[in-house]
């Protein structure tokens, strides 16, 4: 659970850093554009549809004629709840299909609704600062999670933040609208574990936001703070500097010790 006096960290390049600080939004992308494309995936629907629902109608026939069909029904199997009244398989796999394709329209009609906000639990990472923050390049930017709850509190969306759970077992049926988007978006393979992810989602007809790819949410005063590194274009940084004064904008740099440390920016940038 993160307090109020929590923080959470957004690394990015420098020039877009500086269109955060100057706008005070943040990008929430829809969730085909993450990049890693297993994402917010239920595992049985991620090829092709047509494909599924043909090997899904092969399986119940398979199933349908190694245990047979008499007056009292079909057997349970791992997907569905047992489905009474069929006397033949013919029956019984039309049933089966029509809960698939209804699992199907559901998990579409909500997927296609979700824009993720991804953000770290660590400002000293190596490798988010190499993959994330343009190479020791970019800036990561340190946000109050009180008061990026109560920017989110003021939009007309619903909207929920959460731990991402790292697993080998990827979401799969029964998909229940009753689980909300956790089930969807809640998890990531473990390779991916060194982010310490959290996520901000929103959930909003892409009819509404006018752009596919992306929603910009307003932020207010969440950002308390801009980390640079050694390698942060310098023009920038004094840019950074000048909107958010010395006080709040920290030098990330090699570490004597160990491998980063954070030091006043007037010491050294």
């Amino acid at each position: 659970m993160l307090d109020a006096g929590h923080s959470l960290y957004k690394y990015t390049s420098a020039a877009y850093a500086e269109s955060i600080l100057t706008e005070q939004y943040l990008w929430f992308s829809h969730v085909d554009k993450l990049n890693d494309p297993l994402e917010c995936n239920i595992a049985d629907f991620h090829y092709s549809t047509k494909r599924y629902m043909e090997d899904r109608a092969a399986y119940f026939q398979r199933r349908a004629a190694a245990h047979g069909f008499g007056s009292r029904g079909g057997p349970p199997n791992h997907f569905f709840d047992p489905i009474e009244g069929h006397g033949n398989a013919a029956g019984y796999i039309r049933e089966q299909i029509t809960q698939l394709e209804a699992q199907y329209h559901r998990y579409t009609a909500q997927r296609r609704r979700l824009y993720v906000l991804s953000l770290a639990e660590t400002n000293l990472s190596p490798a988010m600062w190499s993959h994330y923050g343009d190479s020791f390049k970019g800036v990561c930017l340190k946000i109050d999670v009180h008061a990026m709850d109560r920017a989110l509190g003021a939009c007309p969306y619903p909207w929920k933040r959460f731990a991402v759970h790292y697993t080998v077992e990827r979401p799969r049926l029964p998909y229940q609208l009753s689980a909300d988007v956790d089930i969807l978006i809640a998890h990531k393979h473990p390779d991916w574990s060194y982010e310490r992810e959290i996520r901000y989602v929103v959930e909003i007809d892409p009819a509404e936001v006018g752009n596919a790819a992306g929603l910009r949410v307003p932020i207010g005063d969440a950002i308390t703070e801009v980390q640079v590194a050694d390698d942060t274009d310098k023009l920038i940084g004094s840019r950074v500097l000048a909107i958010l004064g010395d006080e709040r904008v920290r030098l990330i740099t090699k570490s004597r010790r160990g491998w980063l440390e954070e030091r006043p920016y007037r010491d050294g940038f």
